[in-house]
């Protein structure tokens, strides 16, 4: 691709098709479908990985262990938790110009519901961010590389707030239980002094794809 009109109308396809993808993800983690979401990352690409806020997966195998078995133990009805949305908001979508990747980062307002230990049912705000890399093959687009960057955990009734990096359905799950290839790369812990860091950066024009910048 170049930067001529067609191109450029081929790169703003890309990226709606890339928002179909993102939206398709949302909505199946949502609806508990997790043994769907595999089939929307490259898994037999090299690299691809899924961070969540307590470790990395990494491959077709570790992406296939997060959402074939860690999820459904972790995130599914039977973990306590009753209810977990996530939604993805504020697109910010790049198509490289050669074509063959793209980017894209999201804010996730999201809320879970628990049944807490001796029956109590609470509520709790959980905001996040993703930042994800796309890579176009045979045809289609897949999801390369998936970062979740934690915002913040608040109980809905009395807003206290814990760190984002032990919130969530990982709070609690022992780690054999979670399963994964390695430790996160980013935490941040919410606190009245606390500044958010830049990330993930939201993405801008680029031609090729750039290891170094990946999500």
């Amino acid at each position: 691709m170049n930067n001529s009109m067609e191109d450029r109308v081929l790169r703003l396809e890309a990226a709606a098709q890339i928002q179909y993808l993102v939206g398709r993800y949302s909505n199946l983690l949502t609806l508990e479908r997790f043994s769907e979401i595999p089939a929307l990352f490259a898994l037999d690409y090299p690299d691809t990985r899924a961070e969540m806020l307590w470790g990395v997966y990494r491959g077709g195998d570790g992406v296939r262990r997060l959402y074939g078995e860690v999820l459904p133990q972790t995130a599914g009805a039977q973990s306590g938790l009753d209810a977990v949305v996530h939604a993805l908001e504020t697109p910010v979508i790049t198509v490289a110009r050669d074509g063959r990747t793209g980017k894209g980062v999201w804010v996730s307002p999201g809320y879970l519901i628990r049944t807490e230990p001796g029956g109590e049912k609470k509520g709790y705000w959980s905001w996040q961010k993703y930042g994800a890399d796309f890579i176009f093959l045979e045809g289609r687009w897949y999801i390369w590389h998936l970062h979740v960057y934690g915002l913040f955990e608040a109980e809905y009734a009395t807003g206290a707030i814990r760190p984002s990096g032990t919130y969530g359905c990982a709070m609690g799950v022992p780690e054999k239980t979670l399963a994964a290839d390695g430790a996160p790369t980013t935490v941040f812990d919410l606190s009245p002094d606390s500044v958010y860091p830049y990330a993930p950066a939201v993405p801008t024009a680029y031609t090729v794809f750039d290891g170094d910048k990946a999500y």
